[in-house]
């Protein structure tokens, strides 16, 4: 009788070799500061100047960080990538994904803007502008009004965008 051998796949565990200089924005939560660097993120910690780093591997979703924004409201720090896509991640490194804007069929999801007010997410995009609602996580509205919207801001109550 022949026996076919039995073959198991190697194991591999992925190091990802990022850099993480030429820092384009940071933000501050709790005891520590969070830095995108090359589109990559890492944060440092104000109290034990300890660094750690994310990326797809271990922790977030995607990869080409466009912007972060640091929620006051949650306690979370909101992750916004050049596709859509957007990571929340809390202080203890939990991270929940929301992917709606990534797969709205929008003309142009190309990202201008992003803006914070309360626990609403602003962001302006090349087709329009989605908001979305931090505390539950889900979009309370996209609109995809055919044009550009190159910011927005909150006065007297209104949604304001150029």
């Amino acid at each position: 009788m022949l026996s076919t051998p039995r073959v198991e796949a190697a194991k591999y565990d992925w190091k990802v070799y990022a850099s993480y200089h030429n820092a384009t924005k940071s933000v501050e939560m709790g005891d520590r500061m969070y830095v995108v660097a090359n589109g990559d993120l890492y944060s440092y910690g104000t109290d034990d100047q300890s660094v750690e780093t994310y990326d797809k591997a271990g922790t977030l979703n995607d990869f080409a960080i466009y912007d972060i924004v640091a929620s006051s409201g949650t306690g979370e720090v909101v992750v916004i990538y050049d596709n859509g896509n957007i990571d929340l991640m809390s202080t203890s490194g939990d991270v929940y994904n929301v992917s709606d804007l990534k797969s709205k069929a929008l003309r142009d999801k190309t990202l201008n803007d992003v803006m914070i007010d309360g626990s609403l997410l602003y962001i302006s995009t090349n087709s329009g502008l989605a908001i979305l609602d931090l505390g539950r996580k889900v979009f309370k509205n996209i609109y995809d009004l055919g044009c550009a919207v190159k910011s927005t801001t909150i006065s007297d109550g209104y949604i304001v965008s150029s």
